[in-house]
């Protein structure tokens, strides 16, 4: 009965672990998922202001340790502030598929291509 109650309070303890709010100020764009995040990393185009990851996820865990290597500012978050950062994003879509990782990045401007130039 002892271990029961004890299995329960851990239960309980753990779950309200999750329940905590934690507060999260995005500068630019998040992008999110190995490939846009590991993209963002290797070009270099987008300045990065903070990697968000899950330690669960041995990919983005090593993105990030990447991108502390380049003095780039990391956090972990646990799955469910991860997707309920992912959601807050764009209200259009039902689901985020962020694979353990996000950043938030600066803003990516395209140059439009004149069609009328030739182009070399």
């Amino acid at each position: 009965m002892l271990k029961m109650e004890r299995m329960i309070s851990n239960l309980v303890r753990h779950k309200s672990r999750y329940n905590k709010d934690i507060l999260i100020e995005l500068q630019d764009d998040l992008i999110y998922g190995i490939h846009p995040v590991h993209m963002a990393l290797a070009s270099g185009r987008r300045q990065i202001h903070k990697i968000f990851f899950n330690k669960g996820s041995l990919k983005a865990a090593e993105l990030a340790e990447l991108a502390k290597q380049r003095h780039i500012p990391c956090q972990v978050l646990i799955r469910p502030h991860l997707d309920q950062l992912t959601r807050n994003t764009s209200r259009y879509k039902d689901h985020h598929v962020h694979q353990g990782i996000a950043a938030d990045v600066s803003r990516l401007y395209h140059i439009p291509i004149d069609y009328r130039v030739p182009q070399i």
